[in-house]
């Protein structure tokens, strides 16, 4: 949904030398939004598939700033408030989310799986937990034995078969079906319990191997950017500085049966991927690896060996607060210049795609610091290695 705002403005202009005074109000149109996508509900299932969704938001003063004016100079007077717009070359819409990121966290996640950094709990908790109802009730019925309860039951039939009076054939028979309800309510029930646990244990054996393993992860920037932008007032203009924070996250999510659990096991030993081994041989790699990782790279490679994709997803939003400030004046000769913007504004992308397969290996980039210390490392690094084979 978009909705047109009408901001108002209003000013007064006093020329000195005619002795003239002229009034101006008005309105400056300024767009906010909140659009959504179609969402396709699933239900929540042991497992619920990811799903394409988009959400739009803008609100406050996106385009427009509030502007406070108060300027004087020996010919006239100039005062006004209210909206005003910008004039020049802005970007009024998030920038593009950047590639990069995605990559990061889809690495992030593969590193997840290949060092297997994930949580299994939940999918062998419903084992664990049918384990230990089989156990426990199996001990239950074994204490009833020890404690005599078969032995018991015989000496109550022959205790009946001894009996001779009607009263004590009644209080035998009332101890035998005593005994009998302790079957029927007590051992029967957790028999039936362990056998149904069993069934259940059975079934979901058939898939043990296919255990669901989820990994996440995120990654996060922000930048500033700043624009100095124009406005005028009859015979007055200035700029005022319009800055952007920008913040871009990513959540990657991505899901994946486990068909072949030594398989796996062998590629996070490092055995299943040749490739990966002739670089940790190679001289100096783990010098190219401080600014180019191409080790990372080829460890990736076979990280999802042994797994299947289940399903997956990467969530990007992007926010963006815009705020107006150091509004000034460019005219010479003014006795009084007072510009005072304001009126803060919000910008949000979020964007969610789904993977139809597994996410391919992000190819290796330089290493990038926001410092110098990375490269001095790096450059301590090669002096080592090269006095470790004789250069000095």
């Amino acid at each position: 949904m978009a909705i047109t705002l009408n901001r108002p403005f209003t000013g007064t202009f006093y020329n000195k030398t005619t002795g003239t005074t002229l009034s101006d109000s008005g309105t400056v149109p300024d767009v906010i939004r909140d659009e959504v996508s179609n969402r396709n509900k699933t239900p929540r299932l042991l497992w619920r598939p990811p799903t394409p969704y988009t959400r739009y938001v803008r609100e406050g003063y996106c385009d427009t700033t509030e502007l406070a004016l108060r300027l004087e100079s020996s010919n006239s007077l100039a005062i006004r408030s209210g909206a005003h717009s910008y004039s020049g070359t802005y970007t009024s819409v998030p920038p593009p989310f950047p590639q990069y990121l995605v990559d990061r966290a889809v690495s992030k996640c593969l590193d997840k799986l290949k060092n297997d950094h994930v949580n299994l709990g939940q999918a062998f908790a419903e084992r664990k937990q049918t384990d230990e109802l089989i156990g426990g009730n199996a001990r239950r019925i074994a204490e009833n034995i020890e404690n005599g309860w078969a032995g018991r039951l015989k000496a109550l039939e022959k205790d009946l078969r001894r009996a001779r009076g009607p009263r004590q054939i009644k209080i035998i028979l009332g101890l035998i079906a005593a005994a009998r309800l302790e079957i029927a309510y007590g051992w029967i029930p957790l028999m039936q319990d362990s056998f149904g646990a069993v069934q259940h244990l059975s079934e979901r054996e058939k898939e043990a191997n296919r255990a669901i393993i989820t990994v996440k992860s995120r990654a996060r920037e922000t930048s500033l950017e700043k624009t100095s932008l124009g406005w005028g007032y009859r015979s007055y203009s200035g700029l005022v500085d319009r800055i952007r924070e920008i913040e871009h996250q990513v959540l990657v999510r991505l899901d994946y049966y486990k068909d072949n659990g030594l398989l796996h096991e062998l590629s996070q030993l490092g055995i299943t991927n040749p490739a990966s081994l002739a670089w940790e041989v190679t001289p100096f790699s783990f010098v190219a690896d401080w600014f180019f990782p191409i080790g990372d790279y080829l460890n990736r490679l076979d990280a999802t060996l042994g797994l299947s994709f289940k399903g997956g997803s990467a969530s990007k939003k992007t926010t963006v607060k815009v705020k107006p400030t150091n509004g000034r004046c460019t005219n010479t000769g003014l006795s009084t210049s007072i510009v005072t913007p304001s009126g803060k504004g919000r910008m949000m992308l979020f964007n969610r795609n789904t993977y139809g397969a597994s996410p391919m290996v992000p190819p290796p980039s330089f290493k990038t610091g926001g410092n110098l210390s990375h490269v001095y490392n790096g450059a301590a690094l090669i002096a080592q290695a090269l006095s470790r084979h004789g250069f000095r």
